[in-house]
This record gives C-alpha cells, sequence and structure tokens, in this order.
C-alpha cells in the first residue's frame, strides 16, 4: 500500500508541472484537436537503464469507453523495454474531456498491463520504442 501511494505521489508530482515537460510528439498535431495525439515528455527519458520509464500523454479525437467509463485523453507512466522493444502502462490518469480536461480517473497498475495501442496506429509502437531507446543508445557512446 505504501509503495502505491508513494508511486501515485510521485507521478502526480510529475504532472503537475506540465509546464516543465518537453513534448516530443510521436503521432499526430497538438494544434489539431480533432485528431489522435500522442507525446512523449524527452525530459523523462533516462540514458542508462534497459527498460525506460516516461511520461506519456494521448489526446483523443474522439471518445473512447472503457468499460463503464468513457475518456477522451489520458497521461500514463510506461515502461519501455529496450530489449524485448515492449511497452507498459505503469500508472494511468484518463480525462473525459480532450487535451487533458473534464474529470479523471486514477489507475495504478498492479502489474504491468500492456500498451493496447486500441485505435491507435500499431506504428505508433515502433515511434515510442524508438525514441525511448534512441537516447539509452545515445548515453552509452
Amino acid at each position: 500500500m505504501r509503495k502505491k501511494l508513494a508511486f501515485g505521489l510521485v507521478f502526480l508530482t510529475c504532472f503537475n508541472s506540465f509546464a516543465a515537460q518537453n513534448w516530443f510528439t510521436v503521432l499526430g498535431d497538438p494544434e489539431q484537436s480533432q485528431i489522435d495525439t500522442a507525446q512523449l515528455d524527452t525530459q523523462s527519458i533516462g540514458k542508462n537503464d534497459p527498460g525506460q520509464n516516461l511520461l506519456f500523454r494521448v489526446t483523443l479525437a474522439a471518445p473512447r469507453q472503457l468499460g463503464p467509463e468513457k475518456y477522451q485523453s489520458y497521461t500514463s507512466i510506461i515502461s519501455v523495454d529496450c530489449d524485448t522493444r515492449s511497452i507498459a502502462h505503469l500508472y494511468q490518469v484518463r480525462f473525459q474531456g480532450p487535451q487533458w480536461t473534464g474529470s479523471k480517473i486514477s489507475e495504478t497498475f498492479n502489474q504491468p498491463k500492456p500498451m493496447a495501442f486500441g485505435g491507435l496506429p500499431l506504428e505508433l509502437r515502433k515511434r515510442i520504442v524508438s525514441a525511448a531507446c534512441a537516447a539509452r543508445q545515445h548515453g552509452k557512446r
């Protein structure tokens, strides 16, 4: 329980200062709310670990449904494994409105939740892994 609480507090601290983040767009255009857009925070990308934990956010052109919950944007802490080229959510905040507005629901996953890319192009996986792991490769030189 303490571990989840500490993790959640770290997450909230990171996301409460959006102005301090450097968002790199891996899909879409942040200026166009009518298209799906996904971004990585380049400041959260490490350079030495085989698994990269970083901040990721998505705003969707149209609302989606997860069980009874409707959401149109979310922020996550994701884990990118550069060796297996896999991505999983560790923690997520889903917002009812676009561009991270409206009511929100937070979820900490007991186990890393593999990213499903529901409705998003599968090429997004390659872009996220490339961006996260390129920093790791650059840091080894």
